[in-house]
């Protein structure tokens, strides 16, 4: 399954800060996970509730990373059929997306009450 995760545009992330986001900026964020995924495994960011600080569950994992127009698209892959029948349900209606500095991707985290940043 496929979702859309983040589009291009001027962002302003959860500290502020404010950042331009390009077609290339997103081929990088891709490039720079699948090539980590291909390493190993162990950098599977993990699909979440919200934007948890630490170990909190993972309800699946992206598989990788795609850039289709002006949008990045994540490709999950063993989701939770908890988690399914939540957003079928409707209680989780946004997606949200965490980088690291180096531009590796931290997780995509599902949003209910509260949007998304950026």
């Amino acid at each position: 399954m496929w979702l859309e995760i983040f589009k291009t545009g001027n962002q302003t992330d959860s500290s502020g800060n404010l950042e331009a986001y390009t077609e290339e900026k997103l081929d990088k964020i891709a490039e720079i996970y699948n090539s980590k995924v291909q390493e190993s495994s162990s950098y599977e960011a993990p699909l979440v509730k919200g934007h948890p600080a630490s170990s909190e569950p993972a309800y699946g994992w992206v598989e990788r990373l795609a850039r289709r127009g002006n949008t990045l698209l994540a490709k999950i892959k063993e989701v939770s059929p908890e988690l399914v029948e939540q957003v079928k349900k409707g209680m989780y209606k946004k997606i949200s997306m965490s980088i690291y500095k180096d531009m590796l991707l931290r997780h995509v985290g599902l949003l209910g009450a509260v949007p998304p940043a950026v």
